[in-house]
């Protein structure tokens, strides 16, 4: 690759250093192509769309229409069921499409929400999520296959640790039965999830997307959390050439505001997002 300044990049260096401006970016590499998804006080850039329920859900016409409130404060992002505790949720989704990429982010969930960071999604929400379920049964940064054959790759799931009057406080982390695991490239161990995750805190990801097949590395406060390459998945009701015929080599970035009640999504719950960029790679 090459990190040469073409001209433009040139000229704009040095017109902005004569009027006492630095700009690095200019002239470097991966920050130069930074691209920053949200600008803190618009969703611009951004669109919301309805979260629709399997037809034989008995709320499923309701479910046609956006049931997510997505608010700007302070430079968060925030998202919730709208009303809250209606038991809907929707989606927000990028304009724009990416192929390869290093995503940064930082989330903040409520406890109790089922939601995630979507990469080569589509339109209606298929594509790869990386966990963010902070709930019973939970999981993060592990991955999931929405409407992609619903595997789910995790090494171990947590549970509420709660203080004398009953307030959750932490998590307890169990280990999937051996039956249910799917082999990952790579996962942190328990301990290090725990030693690393800031619970009722922000916590910043790094996630990484690259090929046809992808290979999904994250990160989270600078720990790598797990490596799962979704061309050598096999089973679980995944197909690496349909999956890659239905979502292309590009998709969307997305967040979720899930569907349920109470341990899906507990009423005046929220998850909050900031700092969201993205760095495209030449692989």
């Amino acid at each position: 690759m090459n990190n040469t300044p073409n001209r433009r990049q040139f000229v704009k260096a040095f017109s902005a250093a004569g009027a006492g401006l630095m700009l690095p970016s200019a002239l470097t590499g991966a920050e130069a192509k930074r691209i920053v998804l949200f600008d803190g006080k618009t969703l611009k850039g951004w669109h919301p769309k309805a979260r629709v329920l399997p037809e034989h859900f008995p709320n499923y016409k309701e479910s046609l229409v956006d049931h997510a409130k997505w608010t700007i404060e302070d430079g968060v992002l925030i998202g919730g069921q709208n009303p809250p505790g209606c038991g809907l949720g929707g989606w927000l989704l990028t304009d724009e499409k990416f192929g390869d990429f290093e995503l940064t982010l930082d989330a903040r969930p409520d406890w109790s929400i089922d939601t995630g960071i979507y990469i080569r999604t589509t339109d209606v929400g298929a594509g790869f999520q990386v966990l963010l379920d902070h709930r019973d049964g939970g999981a993060i940064g592990f991955i999931y296959g929405k409407n992609i054959g619903g595997f789910h790759a995790r090494p171990y799931e947590f549970w509420p640790r709660r203080d004398d009057s009953g307030k959750v406080v932490g998590l307890i982390l169990k280990d999937v039965a051996a039956k249910d695991r799917i082999p990952m490239d790579y996962a942190a161990s328990s301990e290090a999830f725990l030693k690393t995750w800031k619970f009722g805190d922000w916590n910043s990801f790094k996630i990484r997307c690259v090929g046809k097949y992808p290979v999904i590395t994250t990160w989270i406060n600078g720990v790598k959390i797990c490596q799962f390459n979704t061309g050598t998945l096999k089973g679980h009701r995944y197909d690496r050439e349909k999956t890659a015929k239905l979502l292309g080599r590009e998709g969307r970035i997305a967040f979720e505001v899930h569907a349920g009640t109470e341990v899906r999504w507990a009423k005046d719950a929220l998850c909050r997002w900031r700092n969201i960029n993205l760095t495209p790679l030449d692989i």
